[in-house]
Parts: structure tokens; C-alpha cells; sequence
């Protein structure tokens, strides 16, 4: 009986270190992760508010007539999500054989 109990009480003590180690382990990760999570955020809403200045300023453009045919300028932004889940957007401009402007 003496012998499972020494067992008993000193698998536990291995368990309260693990689980001290672990606690550390998320605590230290907490300190890395959070800051990026929230930067992370703070980035999307700023290219989000650029995409937005982006399309204005091109419509903007389109308006008055920059290009060879401004009423058939279209603008077709689409964004890609990368493997890391960052969503990047593309834009180029192509002219067709019509003159039309395409973004």
C-alpha cells in the first residue's frame, strides 16, 4: 500500500510540474501571440480603408474622363486569401481591343 501511494503522490507532483511548465508555456505565447493578433487587426482595417481611397480616387478618375473611354472603365477588385489566411488584393490596369479600361 505504501508503494502505491509513494507512486500515487509522486506521479502527481510530475503532473503539478507539467502542468506548471504548460501554464508558463501559454503564458509565454499569450505575450507573443496577442500583441500580433491585434496588430494583425489593426493592418486590415488600414488596407481596408486604403482599398476604399483606392476604388474613390479610380472612380474619381473615371469621372473625368482620364483613359480613352472613361464610361466604360470598369473596376474589378477581388481579394486572394494566401495560405498564411492574409487576404491580398491585385490590381492592374488592361485595355481591351475595345479602348474599354479594365482594372
Amino acid at each position: 500500500v505504501r508503494r502505491r501511494y509513494w507512486l500515487t503522490l509522486e506521479r502527481q507532483l510530475c503532473l503539478q510540474f507539467e502542468n506548471s511548465a504548460l501554464k508558463r508555456k501559454a503564458a509565454e505565447h499569450n505575450k507573443t501571440v496577442l500583441p500580433l493578433r491585434k496588430e494583425n487587426n489593426e493592418l486590415r482595417a488600414e488596407n481596408e480603408s486604403l482599398t476604399n481611397t483606392i476604388i474613390g480616387h479610380m472612380e474619381r478618375e473615371a469621372k473625368r474622363g482620364k483613359g480613352k473611354d472613361a464610361a466604360s472603365q470598369t473596376i474589378e477588385l477581388q481579394p486572394k486569401t494566401t495560405s498564411s489566411g492574409c487576404q491580398t488584393i491585385g490590381a492592374q490596369l488592361n485595355t481591351n481591343s475595345t479602348g474599354c479600361q479594365t482594372i
